[in-house]
């Protein structure tokens, strides 16, 4: 069985040995590129500033959308305890093209890939689905980029 670990960003190997013992083995990073958990698609990617992260692919086509999850361990505010929580984990969205990786904060990120014609065309698209430039959620976000990348398909575009 293969976890994720979010909080110490490793991919884990859990597995019984021939003692019937449960054994859990951290999966090196040198030769992982992508991987299956649950059905959900991850693989190793390197941001613009060479950091590697652990991303989750959310759709197929030219451009995709990735999110990478983060958890910290951090110290209980409250003065008599010495005890550690976990905060709420967070997200961070990026689009790949076939040559870049760059953060997604907002459609204008996704907007800046296309022609001036195109823009309008996913603008219309937006306004029909009423979805706003910050504020989508993770299904209204592969919604458009499938829409755009079905759009970039019809017209023979690279990104």
């Amino acid at each position: 069985m293969l976890n994720y670990d979010l909080l110490n960003q490793e991919i884990i190997l859990q597995y019984t040995d021939l003692q019937g013992s449960n054994r859990l083995l951290i999966v090196s990073k040198a030769w992982l590129e992508e991987i299956n958990i649950a059905g959900e698609t991850f693989s190793l990617r390197r941001t613009p500033d060479n950091q590697q992260l652990i991303v989750q692919t959310l759709n197929q086509g030219q451009i995709q959308l990735h999110v990478h999850w983060t958890k910290r361990l951090i110290a209980d505010i409250n003065l008599v305890s010495k005890q550690y929580v976990f905060e709420s984990k967070k997200q961070i969205f990026f689009l790949t093209t076939k040559d870049t990786f760059q953060e997604y904060t907002s459609t204008k990120d996704l907007l800046q890939l296309f022609s001036d014609q195109e823009k309008e065309i996913v603008k219309r698209f937006m306004k029909q689905h009423k979805m706003k430039p910050k504020t989508n959620s993770i299904l209204q976000l592969t919604e458009l980029l499938d829409f755009c990348n079905q759009t970039l398909k019809e017209k023979n575009l690279q990104p």
